[in-house]
């Protein structure tokens, strides 16, 4: 089964069944006949042979034989679409597996808890159980499942922002020697994260090697992410006709709603960026991103949409754009422990948001009187001084003004004369809960230190 020779695991599985073996040897060879009907897909027969074999483990006492076949037939239960009632399953499996000392029943319970939260885009949740499911499988000493977790975790990680901790999960496990199988997919979200980083050259690196590992793999849908990845490397490094490659070889390789949307959308980005941007093709990676389910190619599209009807002078359309991008992102935050959402809207993609939001605000008009003062003033205050910039530097400064702003603790800007420290202060400022008040420079250096 493992080598996936599933007719001979099959064959094997049935003798055994078909003998006088001791019942836990049965359920074990049952087990692997349940498992071969969910790879077939065949998820009503699955779900009734694991309850089954729930039922004569518990009757005989089994504890482990009996939780395993109730994970399985949650898992079975999720496949069919009832996700609620196959979370419900899972947790309970998960409490009486950790009652137990199940360790391993435990730990794929709250894998699969962190799939149904990823699937109900419940991230803080998936977080929690995947961070869980790691601590569990390290535990064991599970290498194959410790490297599939490891992935996961860090791909979440990056998508909630919390980009170092996504770059240390990365870099533990390839400290661990994972193997092979896992090289090309570790390689592309460490691509990713040096892309969060501004650090082009090492996304440059990790990219090369995530399609030198796909190719050699032969998986297509992984091959399609690092042709996509490619894409979007060569466009932050400006060169688009290297970008439009990759989008050629990924948009065959397009298998899924999510993988068609994002390649559509990096033709439109590249269009845009030489100048050529086509409206109407950014609106079908718009339609796509739709129907794909995913956040975060979701708000790309909204946001591309949204720029590229303010270059065309629809400021309406794009300010109704903006607000549907800055709803989905604000939606998936709602959701978030309060540490994550931090990060999470610290995101360059969140930068770039609530910039854009900023040009929809009247410019020089003063805003309705309010009866009570807002609790906090909006990231986005207009001013006649604002950093800008596209450049992979700028978006992290950017990111981490949205990010110390929040604090009340004392921060020190350092740099070179003229480079924009006090922009910097004065974003600082605009982006703080003081931001309603004003802004107090002193210069120490013109006052004499008993005065000062």
């Amino acid at each position: 089964y493992a080598m996936g020779d599933l007719a001979e695991a099959e064959q094997k599985a049935r003798a055994v069944v078909s003998s006088e073996a001791a019942p836990r040897t049965l359920l074990r060879a049952r087990n692997l006949l349940g498992k071969l009907l969910l790879a077939a897909g065949s998820w009503d027969e699955a779900e009734a042979h694991f309850a089954s074999d729930a039922q004569v483990a518990e009757g005989l006492g089994l504890v482990p034989e009996a939780l395993r076949a109730r994970l399985n037939r949650a898992i079975a239960v999720q496949s069919k679409g009832r996700v609620d009632e196959a979370a419900d399953m899972l947790r309970a499996v998960s409490a009486s597996a950790e009652a137990s000392g199940e360790t391993r029943t435990h730990a794929y319970a709250l894998s699969n808890l962190a799939v149904v939260a990823w699937t109900l885009r419940d991230y803080g949740t998936a977080l929690e159980c995947l961070e869980r499911t790691f601590g569990l499988f390290g535990q064991l000493g599970a290498s194959a499942m410790i490297a599939h977790t490891v992935a996961s975790l860090a791909d979440l990680r990056l998508r909630l922002g919390l980009v170092e901790n996504a770059a240390q999960t990365i870099a533990f496990g390839r400290r661990s020697g994972l193997g092979p199988l896992r090289a090309a997919p570790f390689a592309a979200v460490a691509s990713r994260i040096a892309l969060a980083k501004g650090d082009l050259p090492g996304a440059r690196a990790e990219m090369e090697r995530a399609l030198s590992e796909a190719s050699a793999s032969g998986d297509v849908e992984l091959l399609g992410e690092a042709h996509r990845l490619s894409a979007r490397v060569h466009l932050e490094e400006g060169d688009i006709a290297g970008c439009r490659v990759h989008v050629s070889f990924a948009e065959p390789l397009a298998k899924t709603p999510r993988a068609r949307a994002e390649a559509k959308l990096l033709e439109a980005m590249a269009g845009r960026a030489e100048g050529t941007g086509d409206l109407s093709l950014a609106k079908r990676a718009l339609r796509l991103a739709r129907t794909a389910g995913d956040e975060d190619v979701l708000c790309e599209a909204l946001l591309l949409v949204c720029q590229m009807q303010h270059d065309l002078g629809d400021i309406g359309e794009a300010r109704a754009t903006c607000e549907q991008a800055l709803a989905v992102r604000d939606k998936v935050a709602e959701g978030l422990p309060a540490h994550v959402r931090a990060s999470f809207l610290s995101r360059p993609e969140g930068v770039a948001l609530a910039r854009m939001h900023l040009v929809f605000r009247p410019s020089g008009k003063a805003e309705a009187p309010s009866s009570e003062p807002p609790a906090s003033a909006p990231l986005d205050r207009p001013s006649e001084r604002a950093l800008v910039g596209d450049d992979p530097k700028i978006r992290a400064l950017l990111a981490t003004i949205a990010k110390v702003a929040r604090s009340d603790s004392t921060i020190l800007v350092r740099g070179e004369s003229g480079t924009g420290k006090e922009l910097v202060a004065e974003a600082i400022h605009k982006a703080s809960d003081r931001a309603r008040g004003p802004l107090v420079s002193v210069n120490c250096a013109a006052l004499v230190e008993t005065l000062l």
